[in-house]
């Protein structure tokens, strides 16, 4: 219970403290950017410290930071540490700090703040003192206690570890007694980048320094995917097959894979920090795909049964032709000019059919030519949180309603004077 008291008690001088607590005692001077930054982290790893039972490095921190800014609520935790400090050890100088500390505190703020904790822990320690009077010091902070050469070292990233001077890897806070001067640090976590600095230590202080590790990407690897395009997340990415994976930070990611003449395809993934995935795209033709190749089918083999016909009325042709000069130079019979006038129907019905089949094969391959080149699907949107795989084509009707239809007819003309076909694309 004392402890959860002294831990919540800490927890209010931390936000009372930075910034500055309204009934505060003024500073003995205006703090630059640097000097706030630094009383900062001394009173943020005196609260690490305090948080993991280490007193004496709580103590330490505070003091520190108090001479550089003398605030209230810095006041109050030396009195709280000093308590501890007393509790663990039963050392009569720690109780006596800690009368004076909560005094003090009670003398510089008189309402708010946190009176109530330090009035009823004062009552506590006093009585322990069996009668003797301990006065709050008229200095601006209570004497300070020997002081260690220390660094500590923190990290919020999850699962750091941190050696000092090719020491054990410990988690953070890691707080060590060094000698001054400058130590070497390495910080080390599960998928993050390892880190080397050098920590300068200064002689009788307490250095706290706190590093966040640069998290490893994800690596993404495109397979059965060349020449389509990827997106992730609705951001292109860029054309497969790629020269190195894809790189990505940890976490949820949709990708998306398109390619002219081929069904979208997009799936959900989960990247890990500094591990490669790879991802398969099955991509299927469209049916406007299969469509305009069987329309290059009709059309080219319209085009070569025009060449066989033209080349059968350039038969009738001839032989026409030879009967006609046969005529010039003898007389023929019936017979021989009723095959004359058949030749020349012949070649005309030939003629005419030729056009047709050579029209509407071109227009049938133009059709095809005109779908193919539009043949160019969109990235799908990316997709809400699930779990599970994307629905199947079968099962996402809206992906039906969406799709755009085609609808071709080609229809054949035959007059006197034009043949071809008349060819209709409705999407």
């Amino acid at each position: 219970m004392r402890k959860t008291l002294a831990l919540l008690a800490l927890a209010s001088s931390l936000v009372a403290t930075f910034p500055h607590h309204a009934n505060a005692q003024p500073a003995s001077k205006n703090l630059s950017p640097a000097e706030l930054a630094k009383a900062k982290a001394l009173f943020d790893a005196g609260g690490r410290a305090y948080d993991g039972g280490d007193f004496p490095t709580a103590l330490q921190a505070f003091e520190q930071a108090y001479a550089i800014a003398p605030r209230d609520g810095i006041l109050f935790s030396i009195a709280q540490a000093n308590r501890r400090l007393y509790t663990t050890t039963n050392e009569r100088p720690y109780l006596e700090r800690a009368v004076q500390g909560y005094k003090q505190y009670l003398a510089a703020v008189q309402s708010g703040g946190r009176r109530a904790e330090a009035t009823r822990a004062l009552g506590d320690l006093e009585v322990l003192l069996g009668g003797k009077t301990v006065e709050a010091p008229t200095v601006s902070a209570p004497k300070p206690t020997a002081r260690k050469t220390l660094i500590a070292i923190d990290s919020p990233t999850p699962g750091a570890l941190i050696s000092i001077d090719g020491g054990e890897a410990k988690p953070p806070q890691v707080t060590a007694e060094v000698s001054s001067g400058a130590h070497e640090v390495k910080l080390t976590a599960p998928g993050f980048e390892e880190k080397k600095v050098t920590v300068r230590a200064l002689d009788g202080e307490l250095t706290p320094v706190s590093y966040e590790l640069t998290e490893k990407p994800g690596r993404l690897v495109m397979a059965k995917a060349d020449g389509a395009e990827v997106s992730v997340d609705g951001r292109f990415v860029g054309t497969a097959p790629f020269a190195k994976p894809i790189e990505l930070p940890s976490g949820s990611h949709f990708v998306s894979v398109t390619r002219n003449g081929h069904e979208s395809w997009g799936a959900d993934i989960e990247l890990e920090r500094g591990v490669s995935k790879t991802l398969s795209a099955d991509l299927h033709s469209t049916t406007q795909r299969k469509v305009s190749y069987g329309l290059f089918a009709v059309g080219g083999a319209g085009i070569v049964a025009s060449a066989v016909v033209f080349g059968m009325s350039v038969a009738k042709e001839s032989s026409a032709r030879s009967t006609l000069d046969t005529l010039k130079t003898q007389s023929i019979g019936q017979s021989q000019l009723d095959a004359y006038r058949q030749d020349k129907i012949d070649r005309d019905n030939l003629r005419t059919a030729g056009g047709v089949l050579a029209g509407g094969g071109v227009a049938v391959a133009v059709v095809g030519v005109l779908l193919y080149a539009i043949d160019t699907p969109r990235a799908l949107a990316v997709s809400a949180p699930r779990k599970g795989p994307l629905p199947s084509k079968s099962d996402d009707k809206t992906d039906k309603t969406d799709r755009p239809s085609i609808d071709l007819s080609v229809v054949p003309v035959v007059s006197p004077r034009e043949q071809g076909v008349f060819a209709t694309v409705r999407f």
